[in-house]
């Protein structure tokens, strides 16, 4: 229990212990979601990167925060007060073939899909390519 399942270990067990955590299930029809990240693939054929439905998701999560800040905020204990966050750095929980991690995509409100997709790959690939060393 070394390295970066130490790390992810110890960053989870923090995450447990000080943030309350809320879990949300629903069911929505995405046909036009599906259509269009369709279209937006067949532009992106030259480029380096796929758009998978993640920065999606992140960007109605980033949606639902903005409509509730409260879901965006932490407990300051030594203060007893909730501090709201104007700023919005989504975790994204990942299995790989290195074990669970999570990326942290940093100023979600100010990058497009695209950008997005790219910035998700490129830590995944740095993080897989770390842990393979």
């Amino acid at each position: 229990y070394r390295g970066i399942r130490r790390t992810i270990g110890e960053q989870l067990t923090e995450s447990a212990a000080t943030i309350p955590h809320v879990t949300h299930h629903d069911v929505a029809v995405v046909r036009e979601l599906v259509a269009t990240r369709a279209a937006m693939n067949e532009r992106l054929a030259d480029r380096d990167v796929t758009l998978t439905y993640l920065p999606f998701v992140l960007k109605a999560v980033l949606a639902g925060l903005r409509e509730y800040p409260v879901l965006n905020s932490s407990l300051d204990e030594d203060a007893g007060e909730v501090v709201y966050k104007h700023y919005y750095n989504l975790g994204v929980a990942t299995a790989t073939d290195a074990g669970l991690l999570v990326p942290v995509v940093e100023a979600v409100d100010e990058k497009g899909l695209v950008e997005l997709a790219g910035e998700i790959e490129a830590d995944l690939r740095e993080r897989h390519e770390v842990h393979q060393r």
